[in-house]
C-alpha cells in the first residue's frame, strides 16, 4: 500500500493479485482512506524508533507514517482527518523521542 500512496498516489477500493491495479480504477471511499491511515500509524507505534535496541524497524515506521499522511492528502474529506494528522505527528514525535535516547 506505501507503494501504491507514495509512487502512483492512489487508494483504489480493489486491487489484482500482487496489488497491481485494474484497468477501471476506482478511488477508495473516504472513510476507507482514514482507516487505511489507522492501520499504517497503529503498525508505525508497534515497530518503535529506527535503530533502537532489539526493534525490528529499519525505518519502517517513519515509512508507515510517511504514507499515512500523504494519504490524507489524497482524501482530504476523509473522516477524522485532524486526528488522524494529529497522531501522525504523536508518532513522529515519539519516533524522535526514541532516538533521541540511543546511546
Amino acid at each position: 500500500m506505501c507503494r501504491q500512496i507514495d509512487v502512483r498516489k492512489k487508494v483504489s477500493a480493489v486491487y489484482a493479485a500482487g496489488w497491481k491495479r485494474f484497468d477501471s480504477e476506482v478511488p477508495a471511499e473516504p472513510a476507507v482512506v482514514s482507516g487505511l491511515v489507522a492501520v499504517l500509524l497503529a503498525n508505525a507505534c508497534r515497530v518503535g524508533a529506527p535503530g533502537l535496541g532489539g526493534s525490528r524497524n529499519d525505518g519502517w515506521g517513519l515509512k508507515c507514517t510517511n504514507s499515512a499522511l500523504k494519504a490524507l492528502e489524497l482524501r482530504e474529506q476523509a473522516p477524522y482527518v485532524s486526528d488522524l494528522r494529529a497522531w501522525a505527528i504523536e508518532v513522529l514525535d515519539r519516533m524522535r523521542g526514541l532516538e533521541e535516547e540511543l546511546p
